[in-house]
């Protein structure tokens, strides 16, 4: 899900069609032996093999990476996974969406005084790619000098503690568990999210210095609160943050979260609009100019709009293509790049060995 229309379908998935724009998709059922073996076609003429199995999966099928660098000895595998290849874990089966409690992310997320909230989404599957993006590339260099592959383990238990690096190290340091704190944060004060005009409109505010307080109480009204040196540090301001943060939302909720963003940008607070959904993909006039979401075609989708590379390549303009039916380019990839006749693919195809 999101399906198109809400119609449930295989060719009918917005997720599907979001995070695979631009690629090929040939279809291989890896289960029958023709099947294993044209794949190994594939890694014969490829840098570089992905997978993201179980593990013991790809070693069932015939394709490990030591049954890999047979076929090309310079291969560089990436293998990413929940635990990693090894390890009295490394075969538990899990998925990224139940795996946030694990890595201690769930422990994070909510109210002081309330069970914790968690994350809505596989949130340790966004995070491992990158640096299964990262393995790759010196995977290469290091083919480059020396001319051997290697193969990379990338685990999403590992992974994962990189993006609660503070927290970590304040464990590490000072023997601190770190606890679920809302909105508030060790390095802002006042730091939340406040109720504006509006139904269901909000501003996200921080102040991280006495300047920034200074110049937000001028906004308020409050310049007497502003030099009172009862608030000018962040901790005395964090010992005050329920009288502080009704204080500002008494101003914002008479405001649109615009007026209120715009009032406090000019007197250099940090501020933004909580935006929504529909505010990101038709309002965000930065996002617009940047040209951030491109129109494609998909052939039982129709046309819907995809996020475009997130960097740009100095001046020039990418190339981006809607996500491809299940196969649709198994044609092709078998054909013109691995060098079947038509008759040795249609063969493939009609023993359900390609799709």
């Amino acid at each position: 899900m999101p399906f198109k229309d809400d119609r449930p379908g295989i060719e009918r998935s917005l997720h599907w069609a979001m995070h695979n724009a631009s690629k090929r998709s040939v279809a291989i059922d890896l289960n029958k032996p023709r099947g294993a073996e044209l794949a190994k076609r594939l890694v014969a003429i490829s840098d570089v093999v992905v997978e993201n199995f179980r593990p013991g999966q790809m070693e069932r099928w015939g394709m490990g990476y030591e049954d890999l660098r047979q076929i090309r000895p310079d291969i560089v595998m990436v293998r990413t996974s929940i635990h990693g290849q090894d390890g009295p874990y490394a075969r538990q089966p899990l998925v990224g969406i139940f795996f946030q409690g694990a890595v201690g992310f769930h422990n994070l997320v909510g109210w002081p005084d309330r069970e914790p909230a968690g994350i809505p989404s596989a949130y340790t599957d966004y995070v491992a790619p990158w640096f299964g993006a990262i393995g790759a590339l010196a995977g290469l260099d290091r083919r480059r000098r020396t001319g051997r592959g290697v193969e990379i383990d990338v685990s999403q238990l590992e992974t994962g503690p990189h993006l609660l690096a503070p927290a970590i190290l304040d464990y590490a340091a000072n023997g601190r568990v770190a606890q679920r704190r809302g909105n508030r944060s060790q390095y802002a004060a006042p730091n939340g999210i406040y109720r504006c005009q509006g139904d269901d409109r909000w501003c996200a505010i921080a102040v991280c210095d006495k300047e920034q307080w200074r110049a937000l109480c001028a906004v308020l009204g409050q310049t007497g609160r502003g030099n009172d040196p009862q608030y000018l540090t962040r901790d005395s301001r964090v010992a005050h943050a329920d009288e502080i943060d009704e204080l500002i939302e008494a101003w914002t909720a008479a405001r649109t979260p615009e007026e209120v963003v715009a009032c406090l940008q000019r007197a250099g607070v940090p501020a933004a609009v909580v935006s929504s959904n529909e505010d990101i993909m038709e309002k965000d006039p930065q996002l617009k100019a940047r040209g951030t979401f491109r129109t494609v075609h998909h052939a039982e989708i129709g046309d819907y709009r995809v996020a475009d590379v997130p960097f740009k390549l100095g001046k020039g303009d990418t190339v981006v293509r809607s996500a491809p039916l299940l196969g649709q380019d198994s044609a092709y990839v078998c054909c013109t790049l691995l060098g079947l006749s038509e008759q040795e693919y249609a063969t493939l195809v009609a023993e359900e060995v390609l799709k």
